[in-house]
């Protein structure tokens, strides 16, 4: 039987002049019921009839067992969602999904506040293995119930009755600010807190690239991970309401600093040579401060903390007018450093200038 059915009487079929005694155990035990061909069980067990001649009190070489099963009753939890709008229209995208399911292996739904299907265990629907048991549900015009019923063997089954309510998709909540946009951080430093500005009864939901949920319901979000993170505004008044697009904010790790140089020579006024050469950085990334010795490796000593601010015009001036390699190394703040080495020619004022060569650019890289 299922849980809260009511036992079957058993009754012990005995020839006339025969009674039966009930019994607890196949062997001596507690006698449950005396004189009776009918015995009800209160609870799931195995019973057992003895026959009884009533005159002679003669009883039978054996008791007949009697098996009493009670099956649980399927037990489950039901969430539902509703139809989501996208440019003020309900999409009809609906759905009822179940969580914590136990003793229970098959379902089926009906429209209505109580079960009108006809199915069975033997012919109801396997459960998805994604647990969502109605989809593609309609927005209804204001509410619309609908009964689960989830069975379980043999045909035991619970019902429960769940109401999906209209979504007015008549809102237009603004675009989030999240501030800040973006950001750059050394590995292992803690991630900045992401703080979305909203009009008023309007949430954040937080979400990763892939449109998974980080967090619900909140004007601030502390990323864990290095990524893009998008912020939607949902409205707190109309449900189901949120902004057109979801703003994107985004986190990456300050790596390696990496640059290129260039050169300039010395220029000449007449014959005479300026010491105004010069040594460009071009296409920095992720470096901050800078520092420079004579030769193909660096020999400074300096650091981050010790080091100069790189010059805005990226420009490393008043060099001599000689042949000379230069060694320039980068650092940021995350301990991290990279050489380039650059060769500078001599300029020769006093040759003919229609037979000067061109300066010639020589560079090897070094990292670490």
């Amino acid at each position: 039987m299922c849980e809260g059915d009511t036992l079957r009487t058993v009754t012990g079929f005995v020839d006339s002049g025969v009674t039966v005694d009930w019994y607890d155990a196949p062997t001596g035990g507690n006698l449950l019921l005396r004189g009776s061909i009918l015995f009800k069980p209160t609870q799931a067990g195995i019973y057992y009839a003895e026959a009884r001649d009533t005159l002679t009190n003669c009883k039978s070489t054996s008791r007949a067992p009697s098996y009493a099963f009670i099956n649980d009753l399927p037990s489950f939890q039901v969430t539902t969602s509703r139809s989501t709008c996208s440019n003020s229209a309900a999409q009809n995208n609906g759905k009822i999904s179940m969580t914590r399911l136990k003793n229970g292996t098959k379902y089926d739904f009906s429209v209505g506040i109580s079960y009108t299907g006809s199915r069975t265990f033997d012919t109801a629907l396997d459960i998805p293995s994604d647990s969502i048991l109605v989809r593609d549900i309609p927005n209804p015009v204001s509410s619309q119930s609908y009964t689960i019923r989830i069975f379980g063997e043999p045909n035991c089954f619970t019902d429960t009755t769940v109401t999906i309510t209209n979504v007015d998709c008549n809102c237009n909540p603004m675009n989030v600010l999240v501030v800040p946009s973006s950001f750059t951080i050394c590995e292992g430093e803690p991630f900045p807190v992401l703080v979305g500005a909203v009009g008023a009864d309007i949430t954040v939901d937080w979400y990763d690239k892939d449109g998974n949920l980080l967090k619900a319901n909140s004007l601030t979000y502390q990323p864990n991970f290095f990524g893009e993170f998008y912020a939607e505004g949902r409205s707190l008044v109309v449900a189901g309401c949120v902004s057109s697009t979801r703003t994107k904010a985004v986190g990456a790790k300050i790596g390696q600093p990496t640059f290129t140089l260039t050169t300039r020579p010395a220029t000449c006024i007449g014959d005479t040579v300026l010491s105004d050469g010069e040594i460009i950085i071009e296409n920095l990334k992720d470096g901050e401060r800078f520092d420079y010795s004579l030769g193909t490796s660096y020999r400074g000593g300096a650091t981050y903390e010790t080091a100069q601010p790189l010059p805005t015009d990226g420009i490393i001036g008043a060099l001599s007018n000689v042949n000379q390699y230069y060694t320039v190394r980068i650092f940021n703040r995350c301990g991290l450093f990279y050489d380039v080495t650059i060769q500078t020619t001599h300029n020769d004022c006093s040759c003919d200038k229609q037979n000067c060569l061109p300066l010639q650019m020589k560079m090897k890289k070094k990292g670490k």
